[in-house]
């Protein structure tokens, strides 16, 4: 069986962090395709066994998207992702990591986490 890509059918705006208020909106560093999904991650121990999810967006290979490395100001100035475009719904980034690294359906995944009081309501 061969593997595919993930199909991108939206487009995300990638910010250099800025914090609240979102207005006036700057321009986004770079826009992508994307996919918006939840994350599953499940992993048990001895005593328990817990299950955590979350935002995950796909992006093509090579797309610019920067995490909350730990390093220097980066470390409080992750990347803020609008996903859907122009949808009020911001989330910052929290990990980065290729996928599939070297292979035809190589991407790129990103860990997020929303932003409190940065999605409207009701939810578009």
């Amino acid at each position: 069986m061969a593997f595919r890509l993930p199909t991108f059918n939206m487009v995300a705006a990638i910010y250099n962090h800025y914090g609240p208020p979102f207005l006036p909106r700057p321009v986004p560093r770079v826009t992508a395709l994307c996919q918006l999904r939840l994350m599953r991650t499940a992993f048990a121990s001895n005593q328990a066994a817990a299950i955590t999810t979350g935002p995950l967006l796909l992006v093509p290979k090579l797309t610019d998207i920067r995490p909350s490395s730990g390093f220097g100001a980066s470390i409080a100035n992750p990347d803020i992702v609008e996903v859907p475009q122009n949808s009020g719904r911001f989330y910052t980034t929290v990990q980065v990591e290729d996928v599939s690294k070297g292979f035809t359906n190589e991407h790129r995944a990103a860990q997020l986490s929303q932003l409190p009081l940065a999605v409207p309501f009701p939810i578009p």
